[in-house]
């Protein structure tokens, strides 16, 4: 309900211009019966079984009508000025497909890269630099029905950013804050506390980055993958995965595969438990504030 009311109380707000979509994906809370009370203004998709956040997207995705798309959870909130912001960017830009909008916590804290990371950014930018930090996108209609969500792994929306950068869209970073973003909860994906619970969810993330962008990934330097595959094996590795499954850079000088059969001999003997401690410690020398949902992971 939170940020169904800060998209109404925003500046500019005009039901006859905004239309909102409210996936409820099995919920455990009321949000159907209190939707139910606003009326017609509000459209409602119920699904009837847990389907996960980017099937949830998708579905919304679906059926929107407007030319662009913007994605809240259910305990974010768009600022006051946000939609004027988002007006104002996308009327002098109108080439832009995906735009992200910086966001600010919930404490008044900047969870955004900053004025540093503003403008048009290419995909081996994205690819390599990533997007750490929480940002709002706000995506043309019809360029995310062409590229939907990944639905095999939760979250991971980044992605699907990605491969609209790979194709040649126009995306537009701006350090103009759009949303307040609630980084108080502990349900998400690496906070410290759930890693034995998402170490599945978040190797397989990463080994579907390697799948979809396996080219792209041997182009970069080779720092870069390194520190990539020891992401993705160290997740692999505190998920129980065959080795089987772990990827297998496309290295071919003998010093690259000597790198990476090192790495996953590492691996594969280090307890996960260890691994478990090491990112635990990890992520809280980040800060809770850079502990997003984490978009940033799927870069």
């Amino acid at each position: 309900m939170v940020a169904i009311q800060s998209v109404e109380n925003a500046e500019g707000f005009t039901p006859s211009d905004v239309e909102i979509i409210v996936v409820d994906d099995c919920s455990s809370d009321h949000t159907v019966d209190e939707l139910c009370r606003l009326g017609t203004r509000i459209s409602l998709l119920v699904l009837h079984k847990n389907m996960g956040v980017n099937v949830a997207k998708n579905c919304g995705v679906a059926i929107a009508r407007g030319q662009y798309c913007v994605f809240l959870d259910s305990d974010d909130e768009l600022t006051k000025d946000g939609l004027k912001v988002v007006r104002d960017l996308l009327r002098n830009q109108p080439e832009i497909a995906v735009l992200f909008g910086a966001c600010r916590s919930t404490d008044g804290r900047d969870v955004s890269r900053g004025s540093d990371y503003e403008g048009k950014k290419e995909f081996r930018e994205m690819l390599s630099v990533g997007s750490e930090g929480e940002y709002l996108p706000i995506v043309r209609t019809d360029i995310i029905k062409f590229f939907p969500f990944e639905t095999s792994v939760r979250g991971f929306e980044g992605l699907t950013w990605l491969r609209i950068a790979r194709d040649g869209h126009y995306i537009c970073y701006s350090a103009r804050p759009i949303r307040i973003y609630n980084n108080t909860g502990t349900d998400r994906m690496c906070h410290p506390d759930n890693l034995r619970r998402d170490a599945e969810r978040l190797a397989r993330g990463f080994i579907l980055k390697w799948k979809i962008f396996d080219r792209e990934i041997a182009c970069e330097v080779l720092w870069f993958q390194v520190k990539l595959l020891v992401k993705t094996y160290s997740y692999a590795r505190m998920a129980g995965i065959a080795k089987e499954e772990w990827p297998k850079p496309m290295w071919n000088t003998w010093p690259d595969r000597l790198t990476m059969a090192v790495l996953r001999s590492l691996f594969r003997s280090v307890p996960a438990g260890v691994l478990r401690w090491a990112q635990r410690h990890r992520f809280k020398s980040l800060g809770h504030a850079k502990l997003v949902s984490r978009r940033s992971l799927t870069s």
